[in-house]
This record gives C-alpha cells, sequence and structure tokens, in this order.
C-alpha cells in the first residue's frame, strides 16, 4: 500500500493546526524538492569556466545533504535577518526518515504522531532515570515472586516460615 504524503499532511494540519499565516505548523517535504534562500558567498561556474562570485541571498537545495528522504518540518516564528524574509517564519527539520546508515525510512504516520507528541511532551529532567528505575523495581519484583514459586513447589514448609506465617503443605 502506498503511503499518500498529501493524506498526512492534511491530517497534520487539522490536527495540529495552522500559523498566523495560514500555513501548517507541521508538514512532510521530501528532501530533493525543498529550496529555502540562504545569505552566503556563491560561486556561478558555466561549464569548468569561472564567470563570478557573488555574495548575497540565493535560493538553493534546502536539504543538499540529504538526497531520497522525507522530512518532518516544524514551523517556527520569525526571527530577525535582515537579508532574508523570514517575515512568515520559517520551517526547520524536526526528524528525517532515514536509519542509521542514512538509508531512507518509509513514512508511518503513527509515528510521526509520537514525534510530534514529544515535541509537545518531552522529559524533564531525571524523567528517564525514574521510569529506569520503576522498571527495574518491577522487574525485580517479579524475580522475587518467581523465586518464591520455584521455592514454595520445591519445599513448601520452608517457604511459609518465609513469609512469616504457618507453614502450609499441599497434599
Amino acid at each position: 500500500m502506498a503511503i499518500n504524503i498529501n493524506n498526512i499532511n492534511d491530517r497534520l494540519r487539522s490536527i495540529y493546526g495552522d500559523n498566523p499565516f495560514k500555513q501548517p505548523c507541521f508538514r512532510l517535504v521530501f528532501s530533493d524538492n525543498t529550496l529555502e534562500k540562504r545569505l552566503g558567498t556563491f560561486v556561478d561556474w558555466y561549464g569548468k569556466l569561472f564567470i563570478r562570485e557573488y555574495r548575497g541571498v540565493r535560493e538553493v537545495p534546502k536539504y543538499n545533504y540529504l538526497k531520497g528522504k522525507w522530512v518532518l518540518e516544524k514551523w517556527f516564528p520569525p526571527m530577525s535577518v535582515p537579508e532574508i524574509d523570514t517575515s512568515q517564519g520559517v520551517y526547520e527539520p524536526v526528524y528525517v526518515f532515514q536509519d542509521a546508515e542514512g538509508k531512507p525510512l518509509p513514512v508511518i504516520e503513527d509515528f510521526v504522531h509520537k514525534i510530534i507528541e514529544k515535541l509537545f511532551n518531552p522529559f524533564l529532567p531525571g524523567h528517564r532515570k525514574e521510569l529506569l528505575k520503576t522498571a527495574e523495581e518491577e522487574a525485580y519484583r517479579k524475580e522475587i515472586e518467581h523465586s518464591l514459586i520455584v521455592m514454595e513447589d520445591a519445599n513448601p514448609y520452608y517457604c511459609g516460615k518465609l513469609h512469616g506465617g504457618e507453614a502450609i503443605i499441599r497434599p
């Protein structure tokens, strides 16, 4: 089944809304098709012939370091960059759909929503440690329960003593 990015973008817009300029707050874009205006020094060539060096603003590929990948972008309010018109804000990458080796990953809509959810609800300092501590405590509790079951099956008399009560011996 093919993923329809336009449908996902429509749902992102309906769920997370528009910015004050009627643009979506979140959007999926293809890295090869996205351009942006950049301030810099540019060199123009005609084949191997040098034409000129130019300092100014140019529209260039936004993700020239990413080829053939989907990117989740978030809109940010206008900032002060005199040479570039950012009066309607800018989109910045939040997540690139690629694996650890740089290979493209498919866009999964549920995953997109989880990424955005984490942006709105980040882990607080110490939260991860608390989650690990809770998981360790749960694993320790389960290990003790398992050990008690094994011990009870092996010797119910001593297990009853461990519980601090009378030993109950099963027939």
